[in-house]
């Protein structure tokens, strides 16, 4: 894993871990507030804070995970969309929840254009992670899908974050918003960040083969025959032969 890869790593776990953390602060602080709803907006509310709360923990505990994967060096990739899935889910389920008290307590309740298109982008996101997921073999296909998913992200959150504006939204949810934003364009920079460093492999040259050169000038067999005929004239002495004969053997 390279350097880049590993920060950027600790960066995204760390904006996912900080808007869970927020959130489920924000929750359970809210929990109090339930004693001034009654009939179908006390169960609304209720059950809008439960799910809330679930996807917090869960967020939380998902970032942590990856936070300590990424210390060892193991992958980490492959959870951080557990994390931008919960996030997707929990907004659907809470969207949906409003929308069906909405409905029963006033009949001619529609949701705007706005809330349809968050809800679709979020499942299309949660659909598409779903799909990398399954693609264990093939690399390629779940970094592009992956990709989509990520960016579909990005898009329902401004889409929730320009439909909440002005609406008595609490500054903590804009905030959890924000940072998964700021999670999920850090998790498309993950994936494409090379996974080792690319090193540049010197190879040794061989060693100069060392060849020793004849001393002695000409053919090394020719010589040999010089020696045993200075040998059989006698010129020269047994010891004297062997000698010589030895050197020129050495040379070839």
């Amino acid at each position: 894993m390279t350097q880049l890869k590993k920060i950027m790593g600790f960066v995204t776990c760390g904006l996912t871990a900080l808007a869970g953390l927020i959130a489920v602060i924000y929750d359970l602080s809210n929990i109090g507030n339930l004693k001034y709803f009654t009939g179908d907006l006390l169960a609304m509310q209720s059950i809008v804070l439960v799910v809330d709360i679930f996807v917090s923990v869960f967020i939380l505990i998902f970032s942590t995970l990856v936070i300590v994967k990424n210390a060892q060096n193991k992958e980490y990739v492959n959870f951080i969309p557990s994390c931008l899935e919960l996030y997707a889910l929990g907004n659907i389920a809470s969207v949906l929840v409003v929308i069906i008290f909405a409905l029963k307590l006033a009949p001619g309740y529609k949701p705007s254009f706005a809330t349809i298109l968050e809800i679709i982008l979020f499942a299309l996101a949660v659909v598409l992670f779903l799909i990398g997921a399954s693609k264990k073999g093939n690399l390629k296909t779940k970094k592009i899908l992956s990709t989509v998913a990520s960016s579909l992200m990005i898009l329902a959150i401004i889409v929730c974050l320009i439909d909440s504006s002005g609406n008595g939204v609490a500054a903590a949810t804009i905030f959890v918003a924000v940072l998964m934003l700021l999670a999920a364009i850090s998790f498309i920079v993950c994936l494409y960040v090379p996974e080792n460093e690319k090193t540049v492999t010197v190879q040794a040259k061989p060693a100069a083969t060392i060849r020793k050169e004849p001393t002695q000038a000409g053919d090394p067999t020719e010589a040999l025959i010089k020696l045993k005929k200075l040998y059989d004239s006698g010129a020269i002495t047994k010891e004297e032969y062997e000698e010589k004969r030895k050197k020129y053997l050495e040379n070839i």
